[in-house]
């Protein structure tokens, strides 16, 4: 099964590598966060932020049994507003510090859930 492929220009040639669907969700699956006011306010900020979107997006695949990119169809403003209830343009510090211990506790089982289950049903053989 073919999921994706990616094309390179190389000397006005127009290459496309076939990827496997393995390849292809590392390939596009990158989580996107907005520009924030709070992620201005301290260096860490977006990282912690995107942590925890990252372990809640892993543990929706996990919920809903699915290989697709687990942030696809659940932009980061969807996770802000599912988990605190308010538009992701009004997150602050004391919140982020909330995701933050949230991902500490979770973190751990949350990736050793989505490796094993990644692994069992996601991965493509050789």
């Amino acid at each position: 099964m073919i999921l994706g492929c990616k094309p390179m220009t190389l000397s006005g040639v127009v290459i496309v590598s076939v990827l496997s669907p393995l390849e292809a969700s590392a390939f596009e699956c990158e989580p996107e966060l907005p520009e924030l006011a709070v992620f201005d306010q301290h260096i860490a900020n977006r990282g912690q932020a995107r942590n925890a979107y990252q372990l809640a997006a892993k543990n929706r695949g996990i919920a809903n049994q699915s290989c697709a990119c687990p942030y696809a169809d659940w932009p980061f403003e969807q996770f802000i507003e599912n988990r605190l209830d308010k538009p992701a343009d009004e997150l602050t510090e004391l919140e982020i510090r909330g995701l933050r211990q949230w991902s500490d506790v979770e973190g751990v089982s949350i990736l050793r859930a989505y490796s094993a289950f990644f692994a069992e049903y996601c991965a493509v053989g050789d």
